[in-house]
């Protein structure tokens, strides 16, 4: 059970908290954050911080040039509130970004936030953009959600395409080419024909965590998130 104590003991060790210069992509200014922010969101960031073992720990700075800023804006979000914003899933591309995010530096719950944007602005039968599944299927691994999502959503959009006389199996190729992804998409498939597209969900709590099961994937998200989800049960 909290106490007033405890607030006490985090205010001081917020005031002993050295801030983290930290620099995204090329040519941007820095921002900074205080490290019990950064330390308290990822394991990651502890080791990163080491100052025995690393220089960036010692220099108090790290640097990811290769990083999204806008998608680390959404970090900042989640570091500081544990929550992403409400309208993420308005920005497909920016979902799966921030799933990379979280995904690279080990931070499941902001990772299962931007997907459960990305899967919830699917549930009237929108299906994923181009760009957001070519862009899903470079920074995940297989057999991973985001993998699995991105090959359903080819699976039913190669699906009404074909119905429609516009399908084109060059366009197919073009987006999974290279990406490991053809038996992940044919296993989409076979789903699609047994039981047509699986958007059933479901909401649970579980103490302060809520577990959210889109088809067969299991997302940790936390409460208020879910509470914003027109599936969410109480």
């Amino acid at each position: 059970m909290l106490t007033l104590e405890d607030a006490g003991k985090a205010l001081r060790s917020l005031h002993a908290s050295p801030l983290i210069e930290i620099h995204v992509g090329v040519g941007n200014p820095p921002f900074f954050i205080q490290q019990a922010f950064l330390e308290a969101t990822s394991d990651f960031f502890i080791a990163a911080l080491r100052p025995h073992m690393f220089e960036e720990g010692k220099a108090k700075r790290l640097d990811f040039p290769e990083d999204d800023l806008e998608a680390w804006g959404v970090l900042l979000v989640y570091i500081l509130q544990r929550r992403v914003p409400c309208n993420l899933r308005e920005h497909e591309e920016l979902c799966t970004r921030c799933w990379q995010l979280g995904d690279a530096y080990s931070i499941p719950e902001f990772r299962d936030q931007a997907m459960i944007h990305l899967v919830s602005s699917h549930r009237t039968g929108h299906v994923i953009t181009r760009q957001a599944a070519t862009l899903g299927l470079k920074v995940s691994a297989p057999n991973s959600k985001m993998r699995r999502l991105v090959a359903e959503e080819l699976a039913f959009k190669m699906k009404e395409e074909r119905a429609s006389g516009r399908f084109v199996m060059k366009d197919l190729e073009e987006t999974i080419d290279g990406q490991g992804m053809p038996g992940e998409y044919l296993l989409a498939v076979e789903r699609l024909k047994d039981g047509g597209r699986p958007r059933e969900f479901q909401g649970r709590t579980t103490g302060i965590e809520v577990y959210l099961n889109v088809g067969r994937l299991d997302f940790l998200v936390g409460k208020d998130l879910a509470r914003q989800l027109p599936f969410y049960l109480d």
